[in-house]
Order: C-alpha cells, then sequence, then structure tokens
C-alpha cells in the first residue's frame, strides 16, 4: 500500500498512520476525538430514506473507531446526549436490538460494514465491539 506522505508523520515516541496516533505508550492508534464527532455531525453520504434510527447505527459504528482513546467511556456519553431520539440504543427495552432488526442492509451496504451471515449473526458479531459491550452496561 502506498502511503501519502503529508498524512503521517514520525517522531520518537509517536507517530500518525492512517488518521490514528500511535505511541509506545498505548496499544493501538488512537482516534481523535475531534474526527470522529465532526463525522457525526456531517455526513458523507445521505440516502432518502435516512431514519433517526439508522442515524443512530451510523453513530455508534463511527464512535467505535475511538474504542482505543483514554476517554472513550466519556465520549459514548456525550454522544449519547446528542442523539436525542434513541441515545444509541439505550432508551428502549429492545435496545440494541431495536436498532438493529431489519437493518442488515443497511449495515452492509449503506455503512459498508462486513456480512456475518444472517442479521443475528452479524449482532452477536456486534457484541464483541467496545462501544456495544460499554452500551450494555448502561442498560443494567
Amino acid at each position: 500500500m502506498t502511503a501519502n506522505p503529508e498524512k503521517q508523520y514520525y517522531v520518537p515516541g509517536y507517530a500518525s498512520y492512517l488518521r490514528n496516533l500511535h505511541s509506545i505508550d498505548r496499544v493501538g492508534g488512537v482516534r481523535s476525538s475531534y474526527r470522529i464527532l465532526s463525522g457525526l455531525t456531517g455526513y458523507e453520504r445521505m440516502r432518502t430514506s435516512w431514519s433517526a434510527r439508522e442515524d443512530s447505527v451510523r453513530w455508534m459504528v463511527q464512535s467505535n473507531n475511538c474504542r482505543n482513546h483514554p476517554l472513550f467511556e466519556k465520549l459514548i456519553d456525550f454522544i449519547i446526549l446528542g442523539d436525542e431520539k434513541y441515545a444509541l440504543g439505550t432508551k428502549w427495552a429492545e435496545g440494541l436490538e431495536f436498532l438493529f432488526s431489519g437493518r442488515e442492509e443497511f449495515l452492509v451496504n449503506v455503512l459498508g460494514l462486513q456480512s456475518f451471515g444472517t442479521a443475528a449473526d452479524t449482532l452477536r458479531r456486534w457484541e464483541t465491539m467496545p462501544v456495544v459491550k460499554y452500551l450494555r452496561t448502561l442498560r443494567t
């Protein structure tokens, strides 16, 4: 893969690569919270049939990119405040299942996520995502 030199840098102990900060004291790249928040408020592509429910799923997927951020949970709490209607699935008894049900096509085709068979299989796979694990703790 050819990397654009203008989009990466290295200094002893730190490197920026693929828009993530890598350091010797933190495993995994740290995504900028600014980039995530600006991505949540601006749409790369917009469908005419977009719903608030689909927006919650999009927010969840994008916020998972900050999973290595030292303030990850506080960032998710802040994002929940901005999702007035669904609060990333924490407002309903059905929770995340409600957000994902019947959305396999949306998850794969619109968000570009990998399909893992049935919608139920995809949701089970999503249970391993740090953002989903944290949201589950808020439901108890």
